[in-house]
């Protein structure tokens, strides 16, 4: 009986550490197989550039630099230039009527 129970207790103690050492995808018994060092990794690509480097940005006025929409600002300013010169003869009240005329013209 003692024989047994020596035997059954050595056998447990070698069985038991291959069931708990398990290998790449679940092999058990096989260390060493996957190396230990982590795989390469690149770099990531920067993104492509759009625009032509001979190209300058599109100026933008001093008064539009802070605008929200750079387009209606500029057609805003162009618009307020023609009618300053299309009403420059004129003088002070007669002035000012004439470029609230000009601005406002397709409005109505």
């Amino acid at each position: 009986m003692r024989s047994q129970l020596f035997l059954l207790a050595i056998m447990t103690a070698v069985a038991a550490p291959a069931f708990a050492q398990l290998g790449p995808a679940g092999v058990p018994g096989a260390p060493g197989l996957v190396s230990t060092t982590p795989a390469p990794v690149e770099p990531a690509a920067p993104p492509p550039k759009e625009s032509v480097k001979n190209e300058p940005p599109p100026k933008v006025p001093a008064a539009c630099a802070k605008s929200k929409n750079v387009k209606q600002c500029t057609a805003r300013l162009e618009a307020r230039r023609k009618a300053k010169a299309a009403c420059k003869q004129k003088a002070d009240a007669e002035y000012k009527q004439c470029v609230s005329d000009y601005l406002n013209r397709g409005k109505k």
